[in-house]
C-alpha cells in the first residue's frame, strides 16, 4: 500500500514477497493419499468401480496423441517411437499445466480440496476404498447418510437444519471437477462403469429432488440484509476505539490491536468499494495507493470478468470524498500499528494471522469465509448482529449510493464492476433479504 497523501508518511510500496503457490491436484497425478493404480486394483478386487477409469502414473504428463511423457502408449500409436516424447515437449506441457492451474481462484481450489477430503475420508471409513472409485450409488449414499446432515445451515419450519440447494450443487460441482482431474471424464456410462459419477442421471435427479423438497418445506433463498451507513460507522468506530484501548494498555499480544484495525479498514473498504468479499480479501498491497484523501486500488480478480468470461481486467476501485478520507486514515492506522510492532504488510493488503500468532501470513490473502467470520463475530460480540454476512456491506454500500447518493444504476454497476443491469438490480432490491 502506497501512502503518499498529504499528512501521510511517505513510504515505499509494501514488499511483495513471492506468494506461496496453491498446489491444486495436477491433471496427471494421483490423489495425495493413495496411488491411482492401487485405487483401481482395489476397486477391481471388490468387483465394483468403473472399469474404464483413465489412470495415469503419478509423474506422467499426457504428451500427445496416444503418448505419455514416460514413453508409454496411452491409446493409439506413438508419434515419438519407443524413446518417448522429447524433453522440450514435456517441459512445454509442464508450462501449460502451470497456466491451467490459474483457471480457478485460490478460494475455489480450497473449497474443492475440502469437499474431496471429506468424501475421501468417508469412503475409506465406510466403504473401505478411495473416493476415486466411487459410483453414482456411492455418492447418493454419501449425500443422504452423511453430507446433508453435516452441512445444515438453513433452518426449516420444523426446526430441521439442512444445506441450501445451491450448496449441494456447488459441492457436487467441486467433486465433478476433481473426478475429471483424475481422469474420470464424460457422462457416466452404467454399462461400462466409466465416466464421471457426478454426471449421471442419479445425481441429476437427486439435486432436482432435493431442491423441490426444500421449496415444499418453505425454503426460500434470501440475500444478505444490507448494512446501513449508520451501522457501518457504529461498527468501525467500535473497532477503532477497542484497538486504541488495547494499544494504550499494552498488555495484549500485538496482533489483537492489529487485527482490530485491519478489520475496521476491511469493513469500510467492503462498504465503499461495492466489491465482493473475495475481491477485497485478495487485494495486493502494492496495488493500493492513498493519495490526497482518496483510495485507488486495482483488483486482481473479479467474478464478473473471469478469464472464461471475456478476459478483461477488473475495473479499478476508487473511493473519494469523506469515505476516501476515512479509509485513508483506517489503512494508515493499520499499517502504522504493524510497523510499531515490528511487522509489515506482505503481498496482500489483508492477510490472516499465523497459527502461532508471530506474524501475518503475508503471502496469503484473507478468504471470503474468514473475512465473513471476522465481521460477523464483531457484530455478534457487540449485540449488533441481525443476520448479516460480508455481502451485507456490499449491498449496503451499493444501495446507499443509489437511494441516498442519487447515483444511476449504470454508475453503481460500473463502480461494483458489474456489467449486467439485472444483476445490479438484484443488489439494489431493498426487500430481497426479507
Amino acid at each position: 500500500m502506497r501512502k503518499v497523501g498529504p499528512g501521510e508518511r511517505a513510504g515505499q510500496p509494501a514488499p511483495t514477497a513471492a506468494a506461496a503457490p496453491h498446489t491444486p491436484l495436477p491433471l496427471w497425478t494421483d490423489p495425495p493419499t493413495h496411488t491411482a493404480q492401487a485405487s483401481l486394483q482395489q476397486a477391481s478386487q471388490q468387483g465394483r468401480g468403473p472399469a474404464s477409469i483413465i489412470i495415469v502414473q503419478p509423474t506422467v504428463v499426457l504428451a500427445g496423441p496416444g503418448v505419455s511423457s514416460n514413453g508409454s502408449s496411452g491409446g493409439g500409436s506413438s508419434s515419438w517411437g519407443s524413446s518417448g516424447s522429447p524433453d522440450w515437449y514435456r517441459a512445454a506441457l509442464q508450462n501449460a499445466a502451470a497456466v491451467q492451474q490459474h483457471n480457478w481462484q485460490p478460494a475455489t481450489n480450497a473449497a474443492r480440496d475440502k469437499a474431496w477430503a471429506e468424501l475421501e475420508e468417508w469412503c475409506r471409513a465406510r466403504l473401505g476404498r478411495p473416493a476415486q472409485a466411487c459410483s453414482p450409488a456411492d455418492l447418493l449414499v454419501y449425500q443422504a447418510s452423511n453430507w446433508l446432515g453435516a452441512h445444515g445451515r438453513q433452518v426449516l419450519a420444523n426446526g430441521a437444519r439442512v444445506p441450501a440447494p445451491s450448496t449441494l450443487q456447488t459441492t457436487l460441482a467441486h467433486l465433478s471437477t476433481r473426478f475429471a482431474e483424475l481422469g474420470r471424464r464424460g457422462q457416466w456410462d452404467p454399462a461400462t462403469g466409466s465416466g464421471n459419477p457426478c454426471l449421471s442421471m442419479e445425481l441429476r435427479t437427486f439435486k432436482g429432488g432435493f431442491s423441490n423438497l426444500m421449496q415444499e418445506a418453505g425454503f426460500r433463498p434470501k440475500a444478505a440484509p444490507p448494512l446501513a451507513e449508520a451501522k457501518l460507522q457504529q461498527l468501525v468506530s467500535a473497532l477503532v476505539q477497542e484497538a486504541d484501548a488495547v494499544g494504550a494498555a499494552g498488555r495484549a499480544p500485538w496482533h489483537v490491536e492489529a487485527l482490530l484495525r485491519r478489520d475496521a479498514a476491511m469493513a469500510a473498504l467492503l462498504w465503499e468499494s461495492y466489491r465482493r468479499p473475495a475481491e477485497v480479501g485478495s487485494l495486493s498491497s502494492s496495488a493500493v495507493s492513498t493519495t490526497g484523501g482518496s483510495v485507488v486500488a486495482q483488483a486482481s480478480s473479479s467474478k464478473m470478468c473471469h478469464a472464461s468470461q471475456g478476459g478483461r481486467l477488473p475495473r479499478p476501485i476508487e473511493v473519494h470524498g469523506p469515505g476516501g478520507e476515512q479509509l485513508c486514515q483506517l489503512l494508515g492506522s493499520y499499517q502504522s500499528c504493524l510497523e510499531r510492532h515490528g511487522q509489515q504488510l506482505g503481498q496482500f493488503l489483508f492477510s490472516p494471522l499465523r497459527r502461532d500468532g508471530s506474524a501475518l501470513e503475508g503471502s496469503k490473502g484473507l478468504s471470503a469465509a474468514a473475512l465473513t467470520q471476522r465481521l460477523v463475530g464483531h457484530l455478534q460480540r457487540r449485540g449488533m448482529y441481525e443476520g448479516e454476512s460480508a455481502y451485507s456491506l456490499k449491498r449496503g454500500g451499493m444501495q446507499h449510493a443509489f437511494y441516498v447518493g442519487g447515483q444511476t444504476l449504470a454508475a453503481v454497476g460500473e463502480a461494483a464492476d458489474i456489467d449486467t443491469p439485472a444483476v445490479v438490480q438484484l443488489y439494489l432490491d431493498p426487500k430481497r433479504h426479507l
